[in-house]
C-alpha cells in the first residue's frame, strides 16, 4: 500500500484532496503518516516522490482571507524531462503554487510544484474567494480567473496533474490498478422560457400584433392568438420554443443520449425567475413527456445560491410538484455560485448532484476537471456528500452577443468538439447545456445536431 507523508497544516483540507485523488480517481487506499515538514512524501514500491507543501502554508493562517498568493507569473513544467506514459498532449504544463525546478537522485525525485495544492484550489472555488471581482449578477467570471489569464481554462489542468501523479506512481510499481472511468456525455436544458410569453395574456397577444405590424409578419400574431387559445383551454402548445422540447428529446433518444431538463419551481426575482408556473398545464404535459425517457432537475431560482431557506423551500417544491425522487439534482438560475455559501446550502438541502460550476461567459474547465467530485465545505472546514458535476459548455457562453459572439461554424464547432475530445481523454464527462429557446436559425439546430453525436 502507498504511504503519504504530510504536516498537519490545513489537515481537514490535505485529506479531502488525498480522498478525492486517491481513492476517488485512482480507487487507491493509502497510508496516512505525520511529519513536520513542509513538504508532501509519497513512498511507493521503495521510491520516494517529495511535492513541495506550498498554497496550505501561505493560508494555513489566513485562511479565506483576501492574501496575494503570487499568482502574477507562473512556471511551466516541460513533460519531455520525464521518461512517463503520458496522456498530456501538451509539452509543457503550469504549474499554478511552485518552480519547475526538479530533482532526481537515485530512487528519489523531487518536485518543487505543490500538486495537491493546486488541484484543492481549482476544485473548491478557492480562487473566487479571495478574487472579489464579480459582474452585474454577482458572478464570478472566466475573464476574472487565473486559468484564463494564463490561457488554461480550455485544458482539464486538474486532470492533467492527476495524469501526471499516477504516471509517476505506475512508473514505480507496474503492478498498480487505476480505477475504470468511461467517458459520457451529458446533454442538458434549463427551462428559463418553456414558450413565448406573450400567448399568455391578452396585453401580450395586443403587443405581438403591433409588432407584426412593425415587421410586416403578420403570421406571428397568428401563431401567438393560436397558442394563447390553446393555452387558455389546456390545450398542447404549438409554440416554436415549446416544440423545441420535443425536437430536443427525440433526437437525443435516437442517439441514446439521457437529457436532463431543470425547471424553475418559485420565483425569488419576478424579473429574472421567468414567467411560467411549474403547476400549469403546458409545463406539466411538458413533464409528463420527458419522464418517459430523460430526467428532471431543480433548477434553483435567482436568491438561492446565497440563501439556504429559498434552497430548501425550491427542494420541497420540486419534490411535491414535479417529481418525488431520492436523487435529486440541480443547477443555479444564471450560473450564480458562491463558494462560501453554495455548495453548503445545496448539502444542507439534500441536494445530490449539482452542475452548475462552469463559467458563464466562456466554456472550459472552472474547476479543472471533467470529472464529477465531491465538494468541499471552505467555511466548517469538510467535506460534503455534495457532488458536483463541472459544466463544460454552455451555448450563451459561446453564441451571446454580450459574450464570445461566435458565428455557427465549422471553426466554433473544432473548438468546442476540442473540449469534448479532451473529455473523452480523461475518460470524464462533457456536460453540455443548450436552452429550447436558443435555436435562433437552422444552422443552430444543425450545429447542435452534430455536438450531441
Amino acid at each position: 500500500m502507498i504511504d503519504i507523508i504530510i504536516n498537519k497544516d490545513c489537515l481537514s483540507e490535505k485529506k479531502y484532496i488525498l480522498d478525492v485523488i486517491f481513492r476517488n480517481y485512482f480507487g487507491q487506499n493509502y497510508n496516512l503518516k505525520y511529519h513536520n515538514e513542509k513538504k508532501t512524501i509519497i513512498i511507493n514500491n521503495g521510491y520516494t516522490t517529495v511535492f513541495n507543501d506550498i498554497f496550505f502554508q501561505k493560508v494555513k493562517d489566513n485562511w479565506l482571507s483576501n492574501i496575494d498568493l503570487n499568482l502574477n507569473s507562473l512556471s511551466y513544467i516541460n513533460l519531455n524531462e520525464f521518461n512517463l506514459n503520458l496522456n498530456n498532449r501538451n509539452d509543457q504544463m503550469p504549474l499554478i503554487f511552485g518552480k519547475n525546478k526538479i530533482e532526481f537522485n537515485n530512487r528519489n525525485i523531487f518536485l518543487d510544484f505543490d500538486l495537491f495544492g493546486s488541484c484543492f484550489f481549482l476544485m473548491t472555488g478557492y480562487e473566487e474567494v479571495i478574487n472579489l471581482k464579480r459582474d452585474e449578477y454577482g458572478r464570478f467570471l472566466a475573464k476574472y480567473s487565473l486559468a484564463e489569464r494564463e490561457d488554461f481554462l480550455s485544458r482539464p489542468i486538474v486532470d492533467e496533474y492527476i495524469d501526471f501523479l499516477w504516471s509517476i506512481l505506475i512508473f514505480q510499481n507496474k503492478n498498480l490498478i487505476k480505477k475504470k472511468h468511461n467517458y459520457s456525455m451529458i446533454v442538458t436544458a434549463d427551462v428559463d422560457l418553456p414558450y413565448n410569453y406573450e400567448i399568455k395574456s391578452i396585453f401580450g397577444v395586443i403587443k405581438s400584433f403591433i409588432k407584426s405590424i412593425r415587421d410586416l409578419n403578420l403570421s406571428y400574431f397568428f401563431n401567438v392568438l393560436n397558442n394563447s387559445i390553446k393555452y387558455k383551454f389546456g390545450l398542447r402548445l404549438s409554440d416554436k420554443e415549446y416544440l423545441n422540447f420535443e425536437w430536443m428529446m427525440d433526437l437525443n433518444k435516437k442517439l441514446k443520449n439521457e437529457m436532463i431538463f431543470f425547471f424553475i419551481v418559485n420565483k425569488t426575482n419576478k424579473k429574472m425567475d421567468g414567467f411560467y408556473d411549474i403547476n400549469e398545464e403546458p409545463i406539466q404535459d411538458l413533464i409528463s413527456r420527458i419522464k418517459k425517457n430523460h430526467k428532471l432537475g431543480l433548477h434553483f431560482s435567482f436568491e438561492t445560491f446565497k440563501n439556504l431557506v429559498n434552497i430548501k423551500k425550491e427542494v420541497n417544491i420540486f419534490n411535491s410538484s414535479v417529481v418525488c425522487n431520492k436523487i435529486i439534482q440541480s443547477r443555479q438560475h444564471f450560473l450564480r455560485w458562491s463558494s462560501i455559501y453554495t455548495p453548503y446550502n445545496l448539502n444542507a438541502s439534500a441536494v445530490n448532484y449539482d452542475y452548475s460550476f462552469g463559467f458563464s461567459d466562456k466554456p472550459g474547465f472552472r474547476a479543472g476537471t471533467c470529472h464529477e467530485f465531491q465538494m468541499y465545505d471552505l467555511v466548517n472546514r469538510k467535506s460534503l456528500e455534495l457532488i458536483q458535476v463541472p459544466l463544460i459548455v454552455m451555448e450563451v457562453s459561446v453564441f451571446s452577443e454580450k459574450n464570445m459572439n461566435l458565428p455557427y461554424d465549422q471553426s466554433t464547432f473544432e473548438y468546442i468538439n476540442d473540449l469534448k475530445s479532451k473529455c473523452k481523454q480523461y475518460n470524464g464527462k462533457f456536460t453540455l447545456l443548450w436552452h429550447n429557446n436558443q435555436f435562433p436559425t437552422n444552422e443552430s439546430k444543425k450545429f447542435y445536431s452534430r455536438l450531441v453525436k
